[in-house]
């Protein structure tokens, strides 16, 4: 039976900055600048989903189920300060990046998939031009995207 990929994106709008707890105010600006401040992105999140098409759908993965999965995850983050909603962020054990973001869903989503589906990878931008993807292709034991 023939195996085909389906990516879901969704794209929301919110605030994020970047400080250690456990660091000083010179520290925090000396390492990231003006990010310490919230500063705003219009995001994209995609999730990349792979499985079995089915005969009489020809569909590899249940996209409902899928959708309730993604917006669980990211439930309240339109319009919010990931820093304040996401509570690994907001207790420091993790900063907003696009890499621990992408990540972190990976790693939420993988054992809560649809039936069949298996979870290839996590795309996390925050601009056009900035973007992290988990886990990265060429990592050893790791779907690459390239089979």
């Amino acid at each position: 039976m023939a195996r085909a990929r389906l990516e879901r994106t969704i794209r929301f709008r919110a605030h994020h900055h970047y400080r250690l707890p456990d660091r000083s105010e010179f520290e925090n600006r000396a390492l990231f600048g003006d990010l310490v401040e919230p500063h705003p992105h219009t995001w994209a999140v995609t999730f990349v989903a792979e499985g079995e098409m089915a005969d009489v759908t020809g569909f590899s993965v249940d996209l409902r189920a899928l959708e309730e999965l993604v917006f669980r995850l990211t439930k309240g983050w339109d319009g919010a300060d990931l820093n304040e909603v996401i509570p690994e962020v907001r207790s420091g054990t993790m900063l907003p990046s696009c890499e621990a973001l992408a990540q972190w869903l990976h790693e939420s989503a993988s054992g809560q998939m649809p039936e069949g589906a298996v979870l290839v990878r996590v795309r996390v931008a925050e601009s056009e031009d900035i973007a992290a993807t988990y886990p990265p292709p060429s990592e050893p034991g790791r779907p690459s995207d390239d089979r």
